[in-house]
């Protein structure tokens, strides 16, 4: 996985073939892939240790000018979005449950607000969240 951060790839999860082998997908990234906070500290690493190739140093760059580099940051910090924070105002018990979930779920489900690629998705996410989290359930996808 390190080796292919230096050269601008990016690896998909290992996969069991048995209890001897695995898979492991690996491609070129592409300009809007999203950059993980394991994946930009292992970077951090292999820019220190000076491993890192041109084609590496490219991948970031774009990934700084188009957003993608950040775009996870409030994700990984659990930080609930304003529009997401009004809609639990408007439904009763919808933020003290949201709270309770585990870290895993959370970061899931704002992961799946965050890449919303449209307004009206998003605004749909948010009353789905909002809705069901006042029910005390989540959406289908994270059950």
């Amino acid at each position: 996985v390190d080796e292919a951060l230096c050269f601008g790839w990016v690896d998909s999860i290992r996969k069991s073939i048995d209890d001897e082998k695995f898979m492991q997908f690996f491609c070129k990234r592409k300009a809007k892939s999203t950059w993980s906070k394991i994946n930009k500290e292992k970077i951090k690493v292999l820019i220190a240790q000076k491993l890192m190739a041109e084609a590496g140093y490219k991948s970031i760059e774009i990934a700084k000018q188009n957003g993608s580099w950040t775009i996870l940051d409030e994700v990984e910090e659990l930080k609930i979005p304003l529009d997401l924070e009004l809609a639990f105002k408007t439904k009763a018990g919808s933020a003290d449950y949201f709270a309770l979930l585990s870290k895993s779920v959370r970061k899931a489900i704002l992961q799946w607000l965050m890449f919303a690629k449209r307004v009206e998705t998003r605004e749909k996410r948010i009353n789905e969240i909002a809705e069901l989290a006042a029910q005390g359930l989540k959406p289908k996808q994270f059950r």
